[in-house]
């Protein structure tokens, strides 16, 4: 959730950005991002539920099976110490701890 809670804000950022005229200003967005009581989960949750609906869904047959895989591999770095997002992650496949980070990946197959 905290990646694609990045991703939205590089979203934004990249609105605010642009030249074209916007439906609403940024301290509608700011707002929007601060306010603790706003439902992230749903607001996500949504989110994902209308990039499937309208871009991926779009993409595919009705014959054909739909997937979304999400997987968040080790990118294991045992010999740095040094290095930005390193980390004590459990490798389920080595069934151990190594140093390293997370690289959270999604993609749709069909």
């Amino acid at each position: 959730m905290h990646v694609l809670l990045c991703s939205l804000k590089k979203i934004f950022y990249a609105f605010l950005q642009s030249k074209e005229p916007k439906e609403f200003a940024k301290d509608v967005i700011y707002r929007f991002l601060i306010n603790p009581w706003y439902d992230w989960r749903r607001s996500l949750l949504k989110l994902g539920a209308g990039v499937i609906n309208n871009f991926l869904n779009p993409l595919t047959g009705p014959e054909r099976v739909k997937a979304l895989i999400f997987d968040d591999s080790l990118y294991s770095r045992n010999r740095s110490k040094k290095v930005e997002l390193l980390a004590r992650v459990f490798d389920h496949g080595a069934n151990r701890y190594m140093r390293g980070s997370c690289l959270p990946a999604g993609r749709s197959a069909s």
